[in-house]
């Protein structure tokens, strides 16, 4: 690119970060400096009081009884450890006001934006990649959860950091000891936010060995699983201290299990539905012991009713890729709903299918997409986590409208240009 293309790329792309600052401080600001758990955000009142207890000296736990089965002030292990501590950073820092954490994480989203460019820049085009993070900048799903306090928004960005660094990698532009720590470094804040992430990352690995084995040790291909290792031991030593059982981080993976796939769903999935555990179960007051009994009694549900677990399976994909107005939801949820993810979801499914040819290159992006859906297709689904697909469907729908544009607007350039008069 020369030089002048350059400034008006990054003058553009400034102005597109700057509108997507813009909204995510307004939303920020429209939440405002209380937790309300807006519909789909809910947990961000367990994390914003776990992090307000440690940073007051009260541990992780909760000042009251808590869902599912945690009792006050006692050590619990089902939310997430790390996301709580970074929200009590933040609230150690300048006190419990979750307008300042709404702010830190609207900056966050603000780089998700970034991170798209780069990427869709890199795997496409400079012209993709701007308009990838227009559509990020302007993205509902991406400005309402960017200032909501749950896990989705830092997960999304260090996964993205991650995926751009093993590009980057793949390319040659990056090799050593220094690239494989980095990126275990990131793929181990993905692990902690969101431990199903796990079984991506040795497809990731994988990938990105097989494209440069020729040049780099192999032994290297290991850094990153050990860094990924080293990151999760202090959680899972405090949880073996805490309960006397083997868990990794939390535990909440039986618990949805065997809630997503209750036979009191009928075969029809709702994201709200939720069930009483057994008094027996709960009797128990382990949380290891809990979810371990409740994801058998889950898989037993599966087992015993297959034809319903597929109904659920079914049911919970329409959840997660849901576009459409609902009797359900507010006039402005719907409106939402519509004219972001229903707006781009033709595009980037075109956009999908036209790259296929390029799946070796693109073969974290598609297996990401496969693997998370699975994840959530078979236990407990809501729209918010199908959040870190989202940047991808933008990538792919920006690649089909800039084609589009390009196929409506060269025609018409080659025709002016052979009716210029000629010197």
């Amino acid at each position: 690119m020369t030089t002048l293309a350059t400034r008006n790329l990054n003058r553009t792309l400034f102005l597109i970060l700057l509108v997507a600052f813009t909204l995510r401080m307004a939303a920020a600001l429209y939440l405002g400096d209380r937790i309300s758990g807006l519909s789909g955000a809910h947990d961000e009142i367990s994390y914003s009081m776990l992090g307000e207890r440690f940073a007051t000296g009260h541990g992780m736990t909760f000042p009251e009884p808590w869902y599912p089965w945690i009792e006050a002030d006692a050590p619990q292990s089902y939310y997430s450890f790390t996301i709580s501590l970074f929200f009590a950073g933040i609230y150690k820092v300048f006190g419990y006001h979750p307008l300042a954490a709404r702010i830190i994480t609207g900056i966050m989203s603000t780089a998700i934006v970034w991170m798209i460019f780069l990427i869709g820049k890199r795997l496409f085009s400079p012209g993709v990649g701007l308009l990838a993070s227009a559509i990020a900048a302007l993205y509902a799903y991406l400005i309402f959860y960017g200032v909501t306090l749950v896990t989705e928004t830092p997960f999304t960005l260090a996964l993205l950091v991650a995926l751009y660094q093993a590009i980057r990698m793949r390319a040659g532009e990056i090799s050593g000891v220094r690239g494989w720590l980095t990126l275990g470094m990131m793929l181990a804040v993905t692990v902690l936010l969101r431990m199903a992430v796990v079984f991506f990352i040795p497809i990731l690995l994988l990938w990105l060995y097989l494209a440069v084995r020729k040049q780099t040790n192999p032994l290297l291909v290991a850094i990153p699983l050990v860094v990924i290792g080293m990151a999760v031991l202090p959680l899972t030593l405090r949880n073996y201290q805490i309960w006397h059982q083997f868990l990794l981080l939390e535990a909440q993976f039986g618990h949805v299990f065997w809630n997503g796939n209750h036979p009191g769903h009928l075969g029809d999935f709702h994201p709200y539905k939720v069930f009483s555990i057994p008094s027996d179960v709960l009797a128990i007051k382990n949380d290891v012991l809990i979810t371990n009994t409740l994801l058998r009694m889950g898989i037993q549900n599966m087992v015993s009713r297959p034809d319903e677990f597929l109904l659920l399976t079914l049911s919970r994909l329409r959840e997660f890729f849901l576009f459409w107005p609902t009797a359900d939801s507010t006039l402005t949820a719907n409106l939402l709903r519509v004219l972001s993810f229903g707006l781009i979801l033709p595009f980037a499914l075109y956009g999908f299918c036209i790259n296929l040819r390029r799946f070796q290159e693109l073969t974290p992006i598609y297996l990401f997409i496969v693997v998370h859906t699975g994840i959530y297709a078979v236990t407990w689904t809501m729209i918010r986590y199908r959040i870190p697909l989202d940047p991808f469907f933008i990538l792919f729908a920006a690649h089909s409208l800039h084609l589009a544009y390009r196929h409506l607007t060269e025609p018409r350039t080659t025709t002016q240009a052979l009716q210029q008069p000629m010197i």
